[in-house]
């Protein structure tokens, strides 16, 4: 799979993550200097191309992505520095990079704060809808119910002497 398809299926899974946020932060790291410059730089470029291309036919969900990037030298020290100043410092929802699988393998620490992070956004996200979906049902309620009133009112009852009589299960049904 491409680096392209790679990060949008990535931050197709996260957008969701950043929902609050109004750019979608994705963090990328590799080696940018020294002899494994052309490699990093080659994934940098690639990823970038892909941010540029998702972003240019609208983003992700409507959401722009940023990509936050950083220069580990080909050390595996600043690699995990990197990854570290990523998720903590910049609030990245995802990690690119060479080694991610190595680095996660040898510190576990970090899937564990991913997997949190991810868990603690999708739940503020998913009370956010939450809030949204009950709203929008007392949106449509609200409109069945003036309807409602209308007709009434256009048979000919008087403003005043409008009843609606509905159960819960009615106004679901009414309401979609």
């Amino acid at each position: 799979m491409s680096l392209n398809r790679k990060l949008l299926v990535f931050v197709l899974v996260l957008v969701a993550a950043g929902a609050s946020q109004a750019q979608v932060r994705v963090g990328v790291y590799g080696p940018m200097v020294g002899g494994s410059a052309q490699m990093g730089t080659s994934m940098r470029n690639g990823a970038r191309l892909a941010v540029e291309q998702i972003n240019a036919s609208g983003g992700v969900l409507g959401k722009k992505i940023e990509l936050v990037e950083r220069d580990d030298e080909a050390t595996p020290e600043k690699g995990i520095r990197a990854v570290h100043e990523l998720l903590d410092k910049e609030k990245v929802v995802a990690v690119l990079g060479p080694d991610m699988r190595r680095l996660m393998i040898e510190h576990p620490e970090i899937s564990t704060r991913l997997v949190i992070a991810l868990g603690r956004r999708l739940r503020e996200m998913n009370e956010r809808l939450s809030r949204q979906s009950f709203q929008t049902v007392q949106s449509r309620v609200a409109v069945v119910l003036s309807e409602l009133v209308a007709q009434e009112l256009a048979d000919g009852a008087e403003q005043a002497n409008v009843l609606v009589k509905a159960t819960q299960a009615d106004l679901a049904q009414l309401a979609g």
